[in-house]
Formats: C-alpha cells, sequence, structure tokens
C-alpha cells in the first residue's frame, strides 16, 4: 500500500537527488534514512547505558542471564552434539 505526502519542492528535491545517488525510489531512500535515525537512537541510547556504570553492569547481568539460559527444550548445546552421527564422516 502507498499513499502520498505533502512535502515542499526543496525537500522533494533533495530526496530526489539522495535517492537517485543511491539508487533508490524515494520511498526506499525515506525508508533507508529512517533505519539509520533507529540505529543512530540505538547507539546514543548504548552510549548513554555505558556512562552509567550502575545501569550498564546491570544490563550485562540481565543479558548475561538470556544468553544462558536454559529453555528447557531439550536441544543439545551444539549441532554437533545434537547429530554426533554426522561427526567424524560417519552417517
Amino acid at each position: 500500500m502507498t499513499t502520498t505526502i505533502r512535502v515542499d519542492e526543496k525537500t522533494r528535491d533533495r530526496l530526489a537527488r539522495r535517492a537517485d545517488s543511491h539508487g533508490r525510489s524515494i520511498g526506499d531512500e525515506l525508508a533507508a534514512i529512517l533505519e539509520d535515525l533507529r540505529w543512530q537512537e540505538f547507539e546514543q541510547d548504548t552510549a548513554e547505558l555505558r556512562a552509567t556504570p550502575e545501569l550498564y553492569a546491570g544490563y550485562l547481568a540481565e543479558s548475561a542471564q538470556w544468553l544462558n539460559a536454559d529453555l528447557g527444550d531439550g536441544l543439545a548445546e551444539s549441532a554437533a552434539a545434537e547429530y554426533p552421527e554426522y561427526q567424524g564422516g560417519q552417517a
């Protein structure tokens, strides 16, 4: 689905030049700009988090809990452990 937005000619022309330089449509260029802004916000938020040692330590501790969580799904810790019959050239 598409829609129309109103922008002044100067803005439209700037977007068109930028889109053309990247080989994209204006819509795709706007999407790329928004994605870049999203990552800039993430990086800024991360920098602010790292600037507060107590908050950053909490973030790291919570991340470690998630990364090391036993989901109880019964899966092996690696593909090699889950499929030993494929190790060493034996099928």
